[in-house]
Parts: structure tokens; C-alpha cells; sequence
């Protein structure tokens, strides 16, 4: 699915990651803290999520969204998560665990993945901060 901030958005991974022999797959975790100002009226909170195998995503520790979706190579998917119902005043955590299966190894083949893995986390909603999520 195209959208505007899949131009700008940035994939991340950790450094000098390498595929492991015999190993279809591996756990990765991320974090991110912010400081939240509640807004009145403010209404929603969306962001977009998807990762490179699978991810589940958490907002203050409570489960807010899992995927991506079945994607192609060709079409890759994402989420689009409210997630102001579980945040609150002040400091904020966002984490995710994303599950990579190897591209070298055949576990779980129906699973699309590329040879560099990857998740990617946006939002233009603004933080205290005066930065975006």
C-alpha cells in the first residue's frame, strides 16, 4: 500500500546484522521513548507499522497491533494503529519485537521477506518535544 509517508519514512535494523546458518528465525527488539502533552479533543493518534518478517507492536507495554499483513515483494504492507488509547501524560514507550525468518533458510516459505530486513515505524502527529513520533 502507497502513501505519502512512504517516501520520507525510514527503515531501520540493527548494525552488522548477518544471516545465521541453520537458523530460520530470530527475535529483534526496539524501543522508543517520548514525552506526550494530551491535547484536548485530540481524537486519534495514528501510526504506521510494518516490518520484515513479522512484528507485534506495544505502546506502554499493552499489545497495539501485530503483521504486517500478507505482503509481496513487489506490494509490501503495513498498519495503521491508533494509539492513543494506550498512552498517558508525560513519558511514553513504544516497542516492538519483530520476528525475522532467514532469506537463506525455506522455515516458514510463505512468508515474504527480502534480503535486508528491516521495520519501519511513522508518524506526523507531534510530541511535546515539537517532534513527530
Amino acid at each position: 500500500m502507497a502513501s505519502s509517508w512512504t517516501k520520507t519514512a525510514q527503515w531501520i535494523w540493527t548494525p552488522k546484522y548477518r544471516e545465521e546458518d541453520n537458523q530460520p528465525g530470530r527475535y529483534f527488539l526496539f524501543r522508543k521513548s517520548f514525552q506526550w502533552t494530551a491535547l484536548a479533543g485530540q481524537g486519534e493518534v495514528p501510526i504506521h507499522v510494518s516490518a520484515d518478517s513479522r512484528y507485534r507492536l506495544f505502546v506502554n507495554g499493552q499489545r497495539a497491533s501485530f503483521g504486517p499483513c500478507k505482503s509481496y515483494a513487489e506490494r509490501w504492507h503495513y498498519e495503521t494503529v491508533d494509539i492513543l488509547p494506550f498512552m498517558k501524560e508525560g513519558e511514553n514507550v513504544i516497542s516492538a519485537r519483530v520476528l525475522r525468518y532467514s532469506s537463506v533458510e525455506a522455515g516458514s516459505s510463505s512468508i515474504v521477506r527480502t534480503e535486508l530486513p528491516g521495520l519501519v515505524v511513522h508518524s506526523e502527529t507531534e510530541v511535546s518535544s515539537g517532534r513527530g513520533v
